[in-house]
Parts: C-alpha cells; structure tokens; sequence
C-alpha cells in the first residue's frame, strides 16, 4: 500500500477573508485533483490521505472561482503550509481578462447553493452525487461558468472525455478571457487523442495567462504527441517539470526519440524519485531497455 500523508494549514489574509471557501489540491497529471477541504472560520483547513509529491493549491471561493494559487509538496516531512492570500482576491490571477458578459452575470442563490452542494459531495469523493448537483446548478443557470468548468473536471474523473470537453468549451464560451477552462479543454482534447485541437486549446490558455504550468505542460504533450517542434517541447517540459514531475517521462520519450539514451535515462531516474508505486515497474523496464541501448 501506497504510504499517505495529511496536509494541514492556514489561511492569513489582510482583508476578512468571508466563508464559503476551499482548498483544492492538483495533480501532477493532467487529470482531476487529489483532494480538498472546506476553510474553517478560523482559516484552517486540513486534507487527509495525500500521496507524497507536488502539487497545485488553489483557494476558491463559495462561487467556485479561483482566487489563488501556488505549488505546495506534500510528504511526511512536509506537512504544515501557511498560505498568504493576496489583498484582492476577486479574481484567480490565472483566468486572464474577465468578459464584461461574465462580471454582469448573477448566478442565482439556489444555483449557488447545488454548486455547494457539489463542493461538499467533492470533498467526501462522492463524484456521482457531485455531478448532479452541478447539472442542477446548470439547469438553474445555464450560463454558470465555474459549473460548467467544475462539471468538466467531474467527468474527466469519470473518464468520460467527450462530455468533459462540452463544458469546458461551454465555460470557455461563456468566459473566453478565462485560462484555466482552456487548459482543461486542451487536457480533454488530449485524452481524446486530438493533439492538433489540444496544442490550439493549450496555446490560448497561455496567451490568457503564461504561468499556467498545466496549460504549458499540455502543449508539451501535443507536440510530443504529433511529433513536431521537439524543440519548443523540450523547453516547455524542463520549465514544468519541477511542478509536474511526470513532464520527464516525456523529456525521456523525446531525448530516445533523438537518439539520446543516456540524458533520457537521467530523466527517467530523476522521475523514479517521485512516481507514483504502480507506475515504478514500467519506467524501471524502460530504463532497462534504454542501457541496453546505450551499452
């Protein structure tokens, strides 16, 4: 069994912080998160049964937006983090421009309260239960783009990619300044094997926003994927791969693919350290046959 840790911490904000908000862990993948937790009205949340590794933290508010985000690593040494939101929390600094449309838009409160709903089922790994809850907050409002968005990551849990990819284009309708619905819909494209819409997908969520490293690291992908610019690639993948550690998996398929063995057994070792129990035995028979290769 895979050993697992809990991550405890708290919020620190200038400003009164309200209710109604949650902190979300990210994967290393391009898929759904590993975990959250509501903010107590003291701002302490605490996250059980964390994989060690790194990860994306993001606070959201009771709407669902995002107001802040920053990498955190997770192990039994590393188990507490203080987290300093920034004096406007209005906006995710990684959604880009808000439309006009969207900042007019009034999400009603029964809408509002099913997106809750789906938070908390979220949080107690009911997926099923959090799905309904958002399709209800839809058939309120329609055009309630953070459930559109969370709908999406529910479905990408679900393995159900096409549907996924309807509500991330939908949010991305509704908010066409907004990074992270773009980078979730060139995720979907990439899990459907549409590499080409996924690099366009993955090029305009970093246009709205460079720093979006999950956006980044699907545009390494699809152009590993199509087998062009193994240049820009490259590039992409040694920024992320501090965040998003399986970003050397595919360093590794592009140095072999240039005829590099040996940096790309470098890549993969420096991986081991931090894959995931079932995913060691696979990368250990690659390297394997990579010192076959170079030998």
């Amino acid at each position: 069994m895979e050993s697992t840790c809990t991550l405890r911490g708290t919020l620190q904000s200038e400003e009164p912080m309200g209710t109604g908000l949650t902190v979300e862990l990210q994967g290393s993948s391009v898929m759904a998160g590993a975990g959250s937790a509501p903010v107590d009205p003291t701002g302490s949340f605490q996250i059980n049964g964390i994989p060690a590794g790194q990860y994306v933290l993001a606070v959201t508010g009771f709407n669902g937006r995002v107001i802040h985000r920053e990498f955190v690593t997770v192990g039994p040494n590393f188990s507490e983090v203080v987290i300093r939101l920034p004096r406007s929390r209005k906006e995710d600094p990684g959604t880009g421009t808000v439309s006009v449309k969207r900042l007019a838009h009034k999400v009603p409160s029964k809408a509002k309260k099913e997106f809750k709903r789906a938070e908390e089922a979220h949080e107690k790994g009911d997926v099923q239960a959090s799905i309904q809850h958002l399709a209800r907050a839809l058939e309120i409002d329609p055009a309630y783009m953070e459930a559109h968005n969370n709908l999406g990551s529910r479905y990408l849990q679900q393995n159900q990619f096409e549907a996924a990819l309807t509500h991330f284009e939908k949010a991305c309708d509704l908010d066409p300044g907004a990074s992270i619905p773009q980078a979730n819909a060139s995720a979907a494209l990439l899990l459907l094997k549409r590499n080409e819409d996924a690099e366009r997908a993955a090029r305009r969520a970093l246009e709205l926003d460079p720093s979006n490293t999950r956006a980044r690291y699907a545009l390494a992908v699809s152009l590993v994927e199509q087998q062009k610019e193994p240049a820009e690639a490259m590039e992409h993948l040694e920024r992320v791969a501090a965040e998003i550690p399986r970003a050397r998996v595919m360093m590794a398929r592009l140095l072999a693919r240039q005829g590099n063995p040996e940096r790309a057994r470098e890549e993969l070792q420096k991986y081991l350290a931090t894959a995931p129990s079932e995913e060691q035995p696979e990368v250990q028979a690659w390297l394997a046959q990579l010192q076959h290769r170079g030998d």
